[in-house]
């Protein structure tokens, strides 16, 4: 007599709407890419003499600034290098500062980025994600999910 009321048949009925309702949810949220930084709205410009100075003068509050932020890169590379997997890295250096720029590419960016060389001027645009500072062998700042906004 229990499951034949018509109370019970609609508390089931909103538990199982529920139920689909929050599975498609997770669904779309797991199934959901990141942005890559072409797609998110640039926090700064900056050459890689600017940044790569507030990061040795003041670290803490550079990375206060700009970690996590999207941030355009403008100026000559330095240096390509492409991984195992055809992941494609430009380096940006300042030899004044003993400091290189590494910008990981967004694997969707990898084609556009197999046509540059040393020498080209270029703005890469992507999210700051740490600094690695040394002395001795020079300091490194990490960019990563990077794309080329545009070459000069």
């Amino acid at each position: 007599m229990l499951f034949r009321s018509k109370k019970w048949l609609a508390i089931v009925g909103i538990l199982l709407v529920i139920a689909l309702g929050a599975g498609l949810y997770a669904y779309k949220e797991y199934m959901r890419k990141p942005k890559t930084a072409l797609e998110v709205e640039t926090v700064f410009t900056l050459s890689p003499h600017d940044i790569s100075k507030s990061f040795m003068d003041d670290e803490q509050k550079a990375n206060k600034t700009y970690s996590g932020k999207a941030i355009a890169i403008t100026g000559a590379i330095s240096d390509m290098k492409t991984d195992e997997n055809g992941n494609r890295t430009i380096i940006f250096s300042d030899s004044s500062l003993n400091m290189t720029i590494i910008a990981s590419m967004d694997s969707t960016n990898n084609v556009k980025a197999a046509g540059l060389k040393s020498g080209d001027n270029i703005c890469v645009k992507g999210f700051c994600v740490g600094f690695n500072k040394d002395e001795l062998l020079g300091s490194d700042l990490q960019f990563n999910r990077c794309g080329i906004t545009d070459k000069q």
